[in-house]
């Protein structure tokens, strides 16, 4: 396996353009409470959340997600994840995604928002 001394890094740092400032990750999940919503109501959902990705859109995933709520009960549900690029500011973010955890009857969202980008192998 090859790996990268630190002048290597350094090199592809300052001379690669390998980051966004505005990288988006976003995670929903179907249910409201312990029951998942209808197919139409999590379509939806997901459209109404995929709209704040308005650049680059890198992954849109559906899966099974497991989490523990505040009674400590583990709840399973079909769970969504989006990452791409906004041009919204971290704010603009943050009052949609509380409006739509007020519309979809969420106990929350996930979100991430700053910088991305891609790790790639040596000799590339």
């Amino acid at each position: 396996m090859d790996y990268y001394d630190e002048q290597e890094l350094f090199d592809i740092l300052e001379n690669t353009d390998i980051t966004d400032e505005r990288g988006l990750t976003i995670t929903i999940g179907r249910n409201i409470g312990k029951t998942p919503m209808s197919d139409e109501l999590w379509t939806e959902f997901r459209n109404r959340t995929l709209r704040l990705i308005t650049g680059e859109l890198y992954s849109n995933a559906t899966y099974q997600g497991v989490w523990v709520n505040s009674d400590n009960v583990e709840i399973h549900e079909t769970s969504a994840i989006f990452y791409g690029v906004t041009e919204l500011s971290e704010l603009e973010v943050l009052e949609e995604l509380h409006f739509l955890t007020e519309l979809f009857f969420q106990d929350a969202i996930g979100y991430q928002f700053g910088h991305t980008g891609l790790v790639e192998r040596k000799g590339q």
